[in-house]
């Protein structure tokens, strides 16, 4: 179980009177729904609350209440909480902003976390930063309505992978009955994140699927979505998400790489393991991330980036032989 939120934290929240909710640039349903239910949380309780993430909401997460309230363009303010995130540059082209607030505040999960704030809400035992952000509303004694179980509830399925990753464990699924008493919906949940697709992404799929290649006797499988790919398909990087889990049912897979073109030299990386330690390699890459779920993003020609990763994943798998 998290540890409950540290007071210093809660008095920080408590007392500022106007504050900036940030997340993680390209945000998934963990960074959303954590970042939403707390801005959200604190605006009831009287505060100027921005919340903030640079890049839009993608499609499948438009369904989350408040949604439309999240900005890319927000002013700085004199505390800012950090979610989902433990250091300043996952914030994207809101780096600056962030570098501009005099306090800072970090509700994470993630073991990387680096950033030295002026308090901070770290646990890397917690299954998603949703669960860090439940307790952390407990503890400003707000009520948590439908909406907020909503978004919470969207968080902790989304990095749990609707409860069936490594990091599920009793306190996801104790916090998620919470969550579904509250108001939470499960079955439009899923649906909306993750049981439909549009045309385009489950063309992009279809080419992943078509070009995933492997080594070490099966147990390294990594696909490779070109410019080529988006253009053909009319799809966009936000259809990338669960792409690399499909790797992963492949049998005797150990580590699953997914490598998608950002930019003529720029490739961001999706990592993927049963049990080993991925999260290390995609720090060598200045990445970050879990031990079995993480990324990077690496500069260069396909070759070399390709080759760097998947040489870097070929010597992990041979620690363990």
């Amino acid at each position: 179980m998290p540890a409950l939120p540290p007071r210093p934290l809660l008095d920080l929240l408590s007392g500022a009177s106007a504050i900036l909710v940030a997340t993680h640039e390209k945000p998934d349903a963990d960074a959303l729904g954590s970042t939403l239910a707390l801005g959200v949380a604190l605006r009831r309780l009287g505060k100027q609350v921005q919340i903030a993430c640079a890049d839009p909401v993608p499609q499948r997460y438009r369904f989350l209440p408040h949604w439309e309230e999240m900005t890319a363009e927000p002013q700085p303010a004199p505390l800012l909480v950090l979610v989902d995130a433990g250091d300043l540059s996952r914030l994207g082209a809101l780096e600056a902003v962030g570098r501009q607030c005099p306090q800072v505040a970090v509700i994470d999960h993630h073991p990387d976390a680096r950033l030295v704030a002026t308090a901070a809400y770290l646990d890397e035992t917690a299954a998603a930063s949703a669960l860090l952000v439940y307790r952390v509303i407990q503890g400003l004694l707000q009520p948590v309505t439908p909406d907020l179980a909503t978004c919470l509830y969207a968080g902790l399925a989304g990095d749990t992978g609707y409860f069936t990753y490594q990091n599920t464990d009793a306190e996801a699924f104790a916090v998620a009955a919470e969550l579904v008493a509250a108001g939470a919906n499960p079955y439009e949940t899923h649906h909306h994140s993750s049981a439909q697709l549009s045309l385009p992404a489950l063309r992009l799929r279809g080419r992943a699927l078509l070009g995933a290649t492997t080594r070490r006797d099966g147990r390294l499988v990594y696909a490779v979505l070109r410019s080529e790919d988006f253009a053909a398909t009319e799809a966009r990087e936000e259809d990338t998400d669960g792409v690399v889990d499909l790797l992963r049912a492949l049998e005797g897979a150990e580590i699953c790489a997914l490598f998608k073109q950002a930019g003529e030299a720029t490739w961001r990386v999706s990592l993927r393991s049963r049990r080993l330690d991925v999260g290390r390699v995609a720090r060598e890459f200045r990445g970050g991330g879990h031990a079995v779920a993480s990324g990077c993003e690496v500069f260069g020609s396909e070759e070399s980036v390709v080759g760097q990763v998947l040489g870097r994943l070929e010597a992990l798998l041979e620690e363990q032989t």
